[in-house]
């Protein structure tokens, strides 16, 4: 049994990843850690759930756990990330992996110095119908990618159901970056896994497009050129509005020397329709499942589907495409 606690309660994954982890038959919540907007939330949880709380995404430090998930802003995940590592705690850390490359590099340099282990959930890998693609391209049996449309829409974060606080996500000095990263974050990495490479050059537009009151990005669109000569054009962000049937829109278009096929439809889901419209409500989460297990592998001592140099990749592409947007040049990927 692994004793896992979750560090921060700012991300709205944190709810998800919790309920996941007090499900698993090998996994023991002990506790929530938490500071932040989302303060008397998590001490919510922890109460309904009979888990102990704690001030501070540092506050497991006398749980003795096996492991965390830091559902904190990501302008913190360096200092919690290095604070685990030195106590000899695996991590699951959310996206993005940090908020410089400067500091993902200081975070895989502790990891590496401790011998934890470091996953980061970026989840199209482990959803059923981009797992399926990767087998059958992997077996030969599609052909060899040459081309792929993606795209993946969300809502606005601040949109979404529930007692959560949001509203950091539109504030770059703790998120980041904007919606680009936000959403299109986890189709970059299924789009490394199809293209079976790693872009070497990004062009991109990435702005406030569909709301010019916001403060950070919601929306953009990048041509990328991976290393391998496949090319690849991603438009993500906070597109989905308020009244679209589904939280998430994702698909993959993908061409290759013998096929043409398309990647969609992440969760399966329940349709429900009533006299205000019609509502699509996954029924299904096999990515969190997924992630747990993986998770649980890490904290034995395996390797992770998504790892910290995966996430770094990830994070050095995003980089490129906001330094696209404002120059208004292809950019190259410097990894």
């Amino acid at each position: 049994m692994k004793r896992i606690a979750i560090a921060g309660f700012d991300h709205l994954h944190a709810v998800s990843y919790l309920e996941a982890f007090l499900s698993h038959p090998d996994v023991e919540v002990v506790g929530i850690c938490d500071s932040g907007v989302n303060r008397d939330v998590a001490a919510g949880f922890a109460a309904a759930h009979d888990v102990a709380f704690a001030e501070g995404p540092s506050g497991y430090l006398s749980w003795d756990v096996d492991g965390i998930y830091i559902g904190a802003v990501p302008t913190r995940h360096r200092e919690v990330v290095t604070t685990a590592a030195a106590n000899g705690v695996h991590v699951m850390c959310d996206k993005p992996l940090a908020t410089t490359i400067e500091d993902a590099d200081a975070i895989l340099a502790a990891v590496a110095d401790a011998g934890t282990g470091l996953s980061v959930p970026l989840r199209p890998v482990f959803q059923v119908p981009v797992r399926t693609a990767l087998d059958r391209l992997r077996s030969g049996e599609l052909g060899e990618v040459q081309s792929i449309y993606a795209v993946k829409y969300g809502r606005l974060p601040t949109s979404a159901p529930g007692p959560m606080d949001a509203s950091w996500f539109l504030d770059p000095a703790q998120a980041g970056f904007g919606g680009f990263a936000d959403i299109g974050s986890h189709a970059l990495d299924a789009l490394c896994r199809l293209a079976d490479s790693t872009p070497r050059y990004v062009y991109a537009r990435i702005g406030a497009h569909l709301d010019p009151e916001l403060p950070t990005d919601d929306l953009g669109t990048a041509h990328l050129e991976f290393h391998n000569g496949v090319h690849a054009v991603l438009s993500a962000g906070w597109a989905n509005p308020d009244g679209s049937p589904r939280w998430l829109e994702v698909r993959f278009e993908v061409l290759t020397t013998t096929h043409a096929f398309t990647v969609s439809a992440p969760y399966r889901e329940l349709v429900v329709v009533d006299g205000t419209g019609t509502r699509l409500i996954p029924w299904e989460r096999s990515d969190l499942g997924g992630i747990v297990d993986d998770f649980v592998t890490v904290m034995s001592g395996g390797s992770p589907v998504v790892s910290g140099v995966d996430a770094r990749t990830n994070m050095a592409v995003l980089e490129a495409a906001y330094r696209s947007a404002e120059t208004g040049e292809r950019e190259e990927v410097t990894t």
